[in-house]
């Protein structure tokens, strides 16, 4: 079986995921180019619009990743899995709650998005550090990660800057202002 007919298997359960959870998947089709994998040398990336179809699809793996982790065993690598899906947990969490804040982030909010933000950031170094140790595949997950960090300490340095004054003021998203960087 070649990549092409996987690829549409995959698509297939995206969708009827998608339509299962009321989610809006604009992708048409999931194939080899969209994926930027132009050869077995390559490894896959996005390049569709990474903004509401980045959502869905981290949704569906991490839905994906916890039925897996119910239904198989991974032997030794389970431990690499479980951070894997731990990891999609903490990305679904601060991609959905920093589109969901609007233009301004609120005290509650903002102390959310910082812990859940550096969690997956944290988690993906695991990750990687995990699948490198065990000699598994790369675990790579690709937003645009040079601005999901500083996204990241940007909203690090908002909290700091609030718990040093007494004032709940609410500054800007810095996701809306980089929404097409996921």
């Amino acid at each position: 079986m070649g990549a092409a007919p996987c690829l549409e298997h995959v698509y297939g359960e995206l969708k009827a995921f998608a339509k299962e959870s009321n989610l809006n998947l604009h992708l048409n089709q999931l194939t080899r180019k969209i994926i930027s994998w132009g050869s077995h040398a390559d490894y896959p990336s996005g390049s569709w619009f990474k903004g509401a179809d980045t959502v869905v699809i981290n949704k569906f793996l991490e839905a994906k990743f916890t039925a897996l982790l119910g239904s198989h065993d991974f032997g030794n690598n389970v431990g690499y899995i479980q951070q894997v899906d731990q990891c999609l947990r903490d990305a679904n969490d601060f991609m959905t709650s920093l589109y969901r804040a609007g233009l301004f982030i609120t005290l509650k909010r903002l102390k959310h998005l910082v812990r859940v933000g550096q969690s997956m950031v944290k988690g993906y170094s695991q990750c990687a550090n995990l699948a490198f140790r065990s000699n598994l595949a790369r675990f790579k997950f690709n937003p645009k990660y040079h601005m999901l960090c500083h996204i990241i300490y940007s909203l690090t340095q908002e909290l700091a800057a609030r718990r040093s004054k007494s004032e709940d003021r609410r500054n800007s998203n810095p996701g809306a202002l980089q929404a097409s960087c996921w």
